[in-house]
């Protein structure tokens, strides 16, 4: 290769490279990099939830197994007169939930209790009435859960109560089917794990990005038999999980730290137990065991991967003619493309596969194409671009 051609070649390398890191927004409003899981806005949001008393490592195994949603059941009231104008249905069981006997139902002032937002204080006092644990940090399976968290691994329990759950998987869903049919991209996921981390040694603010996301869908289920409200239920998509590659980006950027892949077959207790190992010299700094339903847009994503020369096995990216041409440019040629005299070429006519009518424009650009030339049809509207 001779000194012209590897000068062309590295020119080529570092534009990729900085192509590749515009794609990539490492600032702190990302959510990749800054998800906001401490200020106790999560439990009334209705664009994330997050889950309690669940073992995430037996989440992640079963995930092709559909997941249903549990709410915290709303305690009953006194029993009120009942006159014509507050009729309500009363509809009650008894369910049992960590060894505890419990009764629960659907009246219309509960219900209004809910929609008036009581505060997550009345939500915390009842989950811990029936046994729950409450404490967004959640445990391994192999640290000891309850034995309710081994039976049910199918449960995924919210710090909720029905309708502010519903309230939160309409709008979650929503949001996610709103993107496919714009974008045709799907960005809910279920989020295992967060690393806390901070900008400096001496930076106070604690930031948390998400460590692994698993692509899932949501979708309605029947009515609750204990609620009676509508359910929904969680499945893996089928795609793979999903390492946060943005946070590999900045860490490998900013701190020299290379964050580990997640193996095939590879669970989060040991893939948590491999990031340890890797940010055990950074102060602070540690993992959140923590379990989390959003939508997060990183689309932009498939274009880095597939920018990357890694993914080009068989023929080396950066020596791709094309790539080339737009990168470093070509000497000695016109900017505009030629119109060719269409008269002369009309015995070559029949080689040509014409489905319709063209002008000469339109003409000289297809023999263009049709010869190998890469070029940029441009003209105003009405002059048969699109056709062309």
């Amino acid at each position: 290769m001779s000194a012209t051609e590897e000068s062309r070649r590295a020119l080529i390398v570092n534009g990729l490279a900085k192509l590749r890191e515009n794609l990539l927004d490492l600032g702190n409003r990302n959510r990749l990099l800054n998800f906001d899981i401490d200020s106790g806005r999560i439990e009334t949001s209705t664009q994330t939830l997050r889950f309690v008393d669940v073992a995430p490592d037996l989440v992640f195994r079963d995930l092709r197994d559909e997941k249903v949603f549990h709410p915290v059941p709303v305690p009953m009231l006194a029993a009120a007169p009942v006159t014509p104008r507050s009729e309500t249905v009363v509809e009650s069981s008894v369910t049992r939930r960590g060894g505890l006997r419990v009764e629960s139902g659907v009246r219309g002032e509960e219900r209004e209790r809910e929609s008036a937002g009581e505060g997550a204080d009345a939500v915390e006092r009842q989950a811990r009435m029936i046994g729950l644990d409450i404490s967004s940090e959640l445990r391994m399976s192999l640290a000891g859960v309850g034995e309710s968290l081994l039976q049910s691994p199918s449960r995924l329990q919210v710090l909720r109560f029905s309708e502010s759950l519903n309230q939160a998987c309409r709008a979650i869903e929503k949001q996610n089917r709103s993107s496919i049919e714009e974008t045709g991209v799907s960005t809910l996921y279920l989020v295992f794990g967060f690393l806390e981390w901070y900008e400096d040694r001496s930076s106070q603010v604690a930031r948390y990005a998400p460590l692994l996301l698993a692509p899932v869908s949501l979708t309605k289920s029947g009515r609750d038999g204990v609620s009676g409200a509508v359910g929904y239920q969680l499945a893996s998509t089928g795609d793979e999980v999903e390492v946060n590659v943005t946070l590999r980006v900045m860490l490998q950027r900013n701190f020299g730290i290379s964050l580990p892949d997640l193996v095939v077959d590879g669970d989060v207790v040991d893939y948590f137990a491999a990031v340890g190992r890797v940010i055990g010299g950074m102060p602070r700094w540690r993992i959140r065991n923590q379990m989390i339903l959003t939508n997060i847009s990183f689309h932009k994503l498939s274009i880095w991967q597939d920018l990357d020369p890694a993914s080009w096995p068989e023929a080396e990216i950066s020596g791709h003619q094309l790539i080339g041409d737009l990168l470093h440019g070509r000497e000695g040629e016109d900017f505009f493309g030629i119109e060719h005299p269409i008269d002369e070429v009309e015995a070559e006519r029949g080689a040509v596969p014409l489905i319709g009518d063209a002008d000469s424009s339109q003409h000289s650009a297809l023999l263009d194409a049709l010869g190998g030339g890469s070029l940029v049809i441009e003209g105003p509207p009405g002059t048969g671009k699109s056709q062309t």
